[in-house]
């Protein structure tokens, strides 16, 4: 029984994520979205971040005030960082550029307004550097996963410390945590 329970809660889960993603881009289309701001962008995501978590029956606590705007360096745990850290705070991500081919995925994230970086070339940074002016401009956070792929949190990963180098060239404001967790309950945002 313990089986069928687990599966019936996986396929809710994914229609609840599909059905999210279908209402954001549709909302993103009518709305024509392509023509928003980095801050519009990121609080759209912001907004459907908060609908997807109630959905899938995640809440979300949080000690102390999320930034508005700056440069946030967190440690990435998994797939859901991104959805809960935006639900906290309109942000824009930095990703891998592989994560832009995904089916759907890919899809919401360019609508969000994630910047893309090939982190096997370290000078494309530099090519993105104008990129997270304009965000940072904008008045909205940027967040960049410095180790560059999840982990289980019990260690710090290697860093790709050339993505630190724009904000050292600017002064931007940083903001870091060590933990954060989303936890399965019934509770709303």
């Amino acid at each position: 029984m313990d089986f069928v329970a687990r599966k019936i809660r996986i396929i809710s889960r994914l229609i609840a994520l599909l059905s999210v993603f279908a209402f954001a881009g549709i909302e993103f289309v009518v709305r024509r979205g392509s023509r928003w701001s980095h801050a519009r962008r990121a609080q759209w995501l912001h907004e459907w971040s908060r609908v997807l978590l109630r959905r899938i029956g995640f809440s979300v606590r949080m000690l102390g005030v999320p930034p508005v705007s700056g440069f946030l360096a967190p440690n990435h745990l998994g797939y859901m960082d991104v959805p809960v850290i935006a639900a906290l705070c309109p942000m824009v991500f930095l990703s891998k550029s592989e994560v832009e081919k995904w089916p759907v995925v890919g899809w919401f994230v360019k609508m969000a307004g994630t910047l893309f970086i090939d982190r096997n070339r370290r000078s494309d940074v530099a090519n993105k550097r104008d990129a997270f002016e304009r965000v940072m401009d904008d008045g909205v956070g940027l967040t960049i996963f410095l180790e560059g792929k999840s982990s289980n949190g019990e260690a710090v990963l290697p860093f790709h410390s050339s993505l630190l180098q724009p904000a050292i060239d600017h002064g931007w404001e940083a903001v870091s945590y060590t933990h954060l967790r989303a936890h399965e309950t019934r509770e709303d945002l």
